[in-house]
């Protein structure tokens, strides 16, 4: 048996606000409360001037400078000790996976 499908033509009708709402509900009967809350906490809108950052980090600097100070980073990151992890960091979960997704 097939899943109904449903009727897209009424978001054509809807305004922003609306589709915004539907969407928003959708989320939280598919993922629960804080499911929906969780995703939403992935974006977020920033702050500050990108374009003006951007311009103090790089202004001046040519590719090739900018290739090189990448590396140094990733080789500085590389040769850094691990942070001690022990047992008590990690979470139990038994043999629920999922406990993953509501810590």
């Amino acid at each position: 048996m097939t899943e109904p499908q449903p009727d897209h033509s009424r978001i054509v009708m809807m305004t922003t606000e609306q589709i915004r709402r539907a969407g928003m509900r959708a989320l939280i009967q598919e993922l629960g409360p804080v499911g929906f809350i969780r995703f939403m906490q992935q974006f977020s809108a920033g702050e500050g001037d990108y374009s003006t950052e951007r311009h103090a980090l790089l202004d001046g600097q040519n590719l090739d400078e900018i290739v090189a100070r990448i590396r140094r980073s990733r080789q500085a990151k590389l040769s850094s000790p691990a942070p001690d992890v022990g047992p008590a960091d990690v979470p139990d979960v038994g043999t629920n996976p999922k406990a993953f997704l509501i810590s």
